[in-house]
C-alpha cells in the first residue's frame, strides 16, 4: 500500500534532495518547500511539490496535505521535516505501520529510542502518521499556530478526544542529526548545545504560554503541567547554551 508521504523542506542540501527522488520512485511523496525565496527549482523533480515563495511553517505544509486529501481520498499519511533523517529503508518500514492507526488512535510516532511505554503523551511532529480526520476536527490548532507547539497541541487534542498517541521503535531513525547541535567545551566538561536568537526564543515562549492558557480553560491539568515542565526546560537548555558560548570554546 502506498501511503502518503510528507516532507517539509527549509533550504535542503543536495542530499537530501537526492534521498528524496531515491523514495520517490516507490512512494506516493508530497514535497512542501518552505524555503522563502521564488526559485521553484525542485518543481520539476518532484511530481507533488509545493512552493509559496515564503516560509508557511509546518501548518501551512499540513493544510496543504489535509486539501491533497480531499483530492486523492487519503486517510492518513506519513509527515517528516528536515531535521530528521529519511531513507528509503525508514520509510519502507512506517508505512507498514500505518494499519495501527485504529479508531482510538490518531498519532503513531517512531523513534530509535528504546521505550517500554506503547501510549505516550507528548510526541514531536517529524517521523509521526496522522489521522487527517482527526485534523480535520482540530482544524483550528493549524490555523492558530505555525512551528512551536504544533506537535503538542495535537497531542493533546488527541487526549481530549480520549485517542492514545503511540510510539514505534523502528531502529535508525534520527531526529536530531538535522537540529543544529554543536560540541561546546569548558575546562573538562563537555556538551552538545543548540541556541536560538532572541526572536526564536520569543515565538517559542509566546506560543507554548498560547497552549498551556488554552489547556487550562478546559482542564486538561497534566497536560497542563507538562507544557509548563517544557517551557522551563527549553530555558535552562537556552541559560547553558549562553554561558558555554560565552564562557567555552566550540570544539
Amino acid at each position: 500500500m502506498l501511503v502518503p508521504l510528507l516532507v517539509v523542506l527549509y533550504y535542503p542540501d543536495k542530499e537530501t534532495i537526492f534521498r528524496l527522488l531515491e523514495i520517490q520512485k516507490n512512494s506516493y511523496l508530497h514535497v512542501y518547500d518552505n524555503t522563502p525565496t521564488k526559485n521553484n527549482e525542485y518543481s520539476e523533480i518532484f511530481l507533488n511539490y509545493n512552493k509559496s515563495g515564503k516560509n508557511d511553517g509546518i501548518t501551512g505544509a499540513i493544510l496543504w496535505m489535509i486539501k491533497q486529501s480531499k483530492l486523492s481520498k487519503i486517510n492518513n499519511f506519513i509527515f517528516f521535516d528536515q531535521d530528521t533523517y529519511l531513507e528509503k529503508r525508514i520509510y519502507n518500514l512506517i508505512k507498514n505501520k500505518v494499519d495501527f492507526l485504529t479508531n482510538d488512535i490518531n498519532i503513531i510516532h517512531f523513534t530509535s529510542k528504546k521505550n517500554n511505554k506503547l501510549n505516550y503523551r507528548f510526541v514531536i511532529n517529524s517521523g509521526s502518521i496522522f489521522n487527517i480526520n482527526f485534523l480535520i476536527r482540530n482544524i483550528e490548532i493549524l490555523n492558530d499556530y505555525f512551528v512551536d507547539a504544533v506537535d503538542l497541541a495535537l497531542c493533546a487534542a488527541s487526549h481530549n478526544e480520549g485517542c492514545a498517541v503511540q510510539l514505534h521503535v523502528i531502529e535508525g531513525i534520527d531526529h536530531v542529526c538535522g537540529q543544529g547541535y554543536e560540541e561546546w567545551s569548558i575546562l573538562f566538561s563537555k556538551q552538545k548545545i543548540k541556541t536560538y536568537k532572541k526572536e526564536r526564543r520569543c515565538e517559542f515562549y509566546s506560543a507554548h504560554f498560547k497552549l498551556l492558557r488554552s489547556l487550562i480553560r478546559i482542564n486538561q491539568f497534566v497536560d497542563s503541567a507538562l507544557i509548563i515542565k517544557f517551557i522551563i526546560g527549553f530555558y535552562l537548555q537556552q541559560f547553558k547554551a549562553d554561558f558555554f558560548i560565552k564562557f567555552g570554546q566550540k570544539l
